[in-house]
Order: C-alpha cells, then structure tokens, then sequence
C-alpha cells in the first residue's frame, strides 16, 4: 500500500500488541514513543509531526428522557425542551450541572414580523420547521414588546437557567436583536 493510505486503512502501533508493529507505518515511531512515556507532541517522522491536541468544547445534552439526564450529569449541561421559566426550576433541581433553556421570541416593532396567528399556524404545522402540536405554542412561541421578552428571559434566569437560546420566530431577526 502507498503509505498514506497504509497510515490511514491500518491502526497505528499503539492499537496493535508491542510485537505486531509495521515497521513501515510513518506512525510507527510517533506512536511507539508515547507508548514508551516520552513526548512525541512536535516530534517529526516522514514529514508528519503531531500537534497538541485539542480542546474539547463544552458538550450539552438535550432531550427530557431519564438517559439523557444522566448522559447530561456526565457533560457540561442539559439543554431543555421549550418550557415555561415556572417548570426550568424543577429541571434545574434534576442535575448538577448548568441548565440551559430556550424560548422562541417573536418582538414586535419589526415590519417585516408576519402577525401571531401567521407565526402559530407555520409552527403547527407539521411538515413545517416546528411541528408544534397547537396546544404547545404558547409554550415555545413568545409574542410581545422587548420589555415583555426581557422579562421571561429573566424569569428563566431566576428560575435557575444557566443560559437561554433565543430563536427568532420570524421577520428580520437582526433588527429584532437589536
């Protein structure tokens, strides 16, 4: 095999028994020498050198099941279905680890924001991005000035929310942003 794809199609030396190394493979010694405690991080073989590893970045998990609970406990938060800031506390109270809610806000002011019932029908729609079932919009879709946005989201700050993900609904959401 060409040894870039010998690199690739074969484990390196470090997934292999210490006897069963291909010489050939240019991870060979990159390997062999982590194996053997010294640093390969900058070290050069056939024109291949190993950078530091990176960082992971935070992991959230979703979903309300109680596998996703513990698969949240294990990560660095747990992102909640849409909820009303009074239901975020008893969430909160599940794990340890930072809550993270999100509401789906539609701020009026915005010319081009298409009125509360046009917003409700796309999201029940259920071939549409949301497929909320009509009973629930009240629960994902807030409707209103800033100042009533701003107070939910510091309800749900008060409630025990780490973070909240704000969706625009519709209309120009940078103006809305603003």
């Amino acid at each position: 095999l060409p040894r870039r794809l010998h690199a690739k199609l074969l484990p390196c030396a470090c997934e292999r028994p210490v006897g069963n190394a291909f010489p050939a493979c240019p991870f060979s010694e990159l390997c062999n020498s982590q194996r053997a405690g010294r640093k390969h991080v900058g070290k050069e073989v056939d024109g291949v050198q190993l950078a530091p590893g990176a960082t992971v970045p935070p992991i959230v998990v979703g979903g309300m099941a109680d596998a996703a609970v513990r698969r949240a406990e294990s990560h660095d938060g747990w992102f909640l279905l849409p909820m009303p800031p009074e239901c975020v506390t008893a969430a909160a109270g599940r794990v340890s680890v930072p809550v993270i809610a999100n509401q789906t806000v539609a701020i009026v002011g915005d010319p081009a924001l298409p009125t509360r019932n046009e917003i409700a029908q796309r999201m029940i729609d259920p071939d549409g991005l949301y497929g909320v079932p009509a009973e629930l919009v009240d629960q994902f879709l807030l409707y209103g000035e800033p100042d009533e946005i701003a107070e939910r989201l510091q309800a749900y700050g008060d409630a025990g929310a780490a973070r909240v993900v704000v969706t625009f609904a519709a209309g120009d959401w940078h103006r809305q942003a603003e």
